[in-house]
């Protein structure tokens, strides 16, 4: 993961764990800027400090993230995976709020209505709200 300063030179620079396929999200920002979130092919999600790219927390997920994550507005980031799961993180800490089999896999990011129930779409073609 790279941060880019503004004049274009390299602000800070995070390696994940290595894979081959690398990193395919984008990345999350908390409401405050200090922290974006990632997912990525090994290792899980990550939490980094904005400002120089230290890692602030990991949630191992042994599958790969292919989509971006989602955060809501009390501070719950939601991420799906290959391995038929989507979480429910605390985005302070990285704990696991809740783990959901949706059996099949997620490459779409979740959306959050507005009632601030979740939807996902898994490569079965299903649309899910959870709530």
């Amino acid at each position: 993961m790279y941060a880019v300063a503004p004049d274009g030179s390299l602000k800070w620079l995070f390696e994940a764990e290595r894979e081959l396929a690398g990193i395919w999200t984008t990345p999350t920002l908390s409401a405050d800027g200090k922290t974006i979130y990632f997912g990525a092919n090994k290792g899980g999600v990550y939490a980094l400090n904005s400002a120089d790219g230290s890692k602030r927390w990991q949630f191992p997920v042994y599958g790969s993230i292919y989509a971006s994550s989602v955060l809501d507005s009390r501070g719950v980031l939601y991420t799906g995976t290959t391995i038929e799961h989507l979480y429910a993180l605390d985005s302070a800490s990285g704990e696991p709020i809740w783990d959901l089999d949706v059996h099949n896999e997620i490459w779409s990011a979740p959306a959050i209505r507005p009632d601030g129930t979740v939807v996902i779409a898994d490569r079965g073609g299903l649309i899910q709200v959870i709530g």
